[in-house]
């Protein structure tokens, strides 16, 4: 895959949440990724990724460096999966090979495909929904994580 399909999906996606009026900010990162702009404490963020070899797209908060914060959140796994029932959260402490320093809180929505391209509009105003509706919930409960520190 070209680095040119990345960047022909990101740039459709800034077109669609024009469109769309919605109020998520995004800035590109050097891994195409996409920040959504919120940072309950440093290090942290959310973002969008492109997962090609899964064929889907994963919205979640990266947690640099901060097994703490990320069991203070977890300890409302309950309540926020009870607000977010149409979402399949996944919460993975320790990475892929469980000795990560980074921990993600995520979703995916299944449908990336760069060889066709027949369903990027509504494949992004399903991310751009979803996100919105994650970003809402998780802020929800970082900013009680943040205030209990």
């Amino acid at each position: 895959m070209a680095e040119q399909d990345w960047k022909i999906f990101w740039n459709k996606l800034r077109e669609v949440i024009k469109s769309e009026g919605s109020s998520l900010r995004f800035k590109e990162s050097r891994y195409w990724s996409i920040l959504a702009g919120y940072r309950p404490v440093s290090g942290e963020h959310m973002e969008i990724a492109l997962t090609e070899s899964k064929n889907v797209v994963r919205v979640g908060l990266y947690i640099k460096n901060n097994k703490n914060f990320y069991d203070k959140i977890k300890s409302y796994d309950t309540e926020i999966k009870s607000k977010l029932p149409s979402l399949s959260i996944s919460w993975l402490r320790d990475g892929l090979n469980g000795t990560s320093k980074a921990s993600r809180i995520s979703f995916n929505i299944n449908g990336l495909d760069f060889c066709n391209r027949d369903n990027y509009e509504s494949l992004m105003k399903e991310m751009i929904v979803k996100t919105v509706e994650f970003k809402k919930v998780i802020q929800e409960y970082t900013l009680k994580c943040v205030k209990n520190r």
